[in-house]
């Protein structure tokens, strides 16, 4: 999958990732939300994860044991091999 990305835009995306800091807004959300994380994320670390979770009102969270920074992608790829 991120082999067929233009590997030029996939840099500025990260680097857009890299500056933003979202944290301030995390109490406007009102949607209910469910934070989603590997407890092996180098990325977003499981606490970080927590501090996502802790600033959404009424969020919760799920971290995925031996996962890394791409759970969704980290999961069908697992529920392939089984």
């Amino acid at each position: 999958m991120l082999l067929a990305n233009d590997a030029g835009q996939y840099a500025r995306a990260c680097e857009m990732l890299a500056a933003a800091d979202v944290r301030g807004d995390l109490g406007s959300l009102a949607a209910p939300t469910l934070v989603i994380g590997g407890s092996a994320d180098i990325a977003t670390p499981p606490d970080i994860q927590e501090v996502y979770a802790a600033g959404i009102p009424g969020a919760r969270l799920l971290v995925l044991d031996g996962v890394g920074h791409m759970a969704p992608a980290a999961s069908m790829t697992d529920a392939h091999h089984h």
